[in-house]
């Protein structure tokens, strides 16, 4: 309740005194770009919700196989590598595109996300040894490999190609990102939920 009311008071910005010496205070208008902005977090805000679902394993030693790191570190060390190439390619790129009047901000900072994400699971995966650090590698990467698909899609949109092949290109992206990531999360689901009824059955 405090930090949510401490969230509502910044969100007013100080414009100007009065001439009377009486503070005026108004609300700034609300960026909607800020809903873009926040959609990288719906991998590990969903991780978490099921985690919290399935409290009872939050602390659960992994096996011996789940803690197999090599495969996994592989292949969150090949996607880093290559958000980290792309997002250092728009910084360089940036110039051309003001130059055109093109905003290439969203991108970048989803290509940012994509390499923080992708290499915080790839340092995770090397130590991870319960439940709740498996979901957050896991999730790490999903945020990782959601924010570089949704760099794609963004800087397609900001670009001058035909609406048609922007309409394909983010239906490719959102459809791709989306199946992958219902079928994982289904699958622990049913993975967790087994483990639940073993659980209960034997108590």
């Amino acid at each position: 309740m405090h930090q949510g009311f401490i969230s509502y008071l910044v969100a007013f910005n100080i414009v100007y005194f009065g001439t009377n010496g009486y503070l005026d205070l108004k609300m700034p208008e609300l960026d909607q770009t800020w809903i873009l902005w926040s959609l990288p977090s719906i991998p590990l805000f969903l991780r978490l919700i099921m985690l919290w679902w399935f409290y009872e394993f939050w602390s659960e030693v992994l096996s011996e196989g789940e803690r197999d790191t090599e495969s996994g570190r592989i292949l969150s060390l090949t996607l880093c590598g290559f958000s980290v190439s792309a997002f250092f390619v728009l910084i360089a790129t940036n110039p051309t595109f003001v130059d055109k009047h093109i905003d290439i901000e969203l991108p970048t900072y989803f290509m940012l996300i994509s390499s923080v994400g992708l290499f915080g699971a790839f340092s995770i995966e090397a130590y991870k040894h319960r439940r709740w650090q498996q979901q957050l590698c896991l999730g790490l990467e999903e945020a990782g490999r959601f924010s570089l698909l949704a760099s794609i899609a963004t800087l397609m949109w900001v670009s001058q190609f035909s609406d048609r092949l922007k309409f394909i290109v983010i239906a490719v992206c959102t459809l791709m990102w989306s199946i992958d990531f219902l079928h994982r999360m289904s699958m622990w689901v049913e993975f967790l939920s087994s483990k639940r009824r073993y659980k209960n059955g034997h108590q």
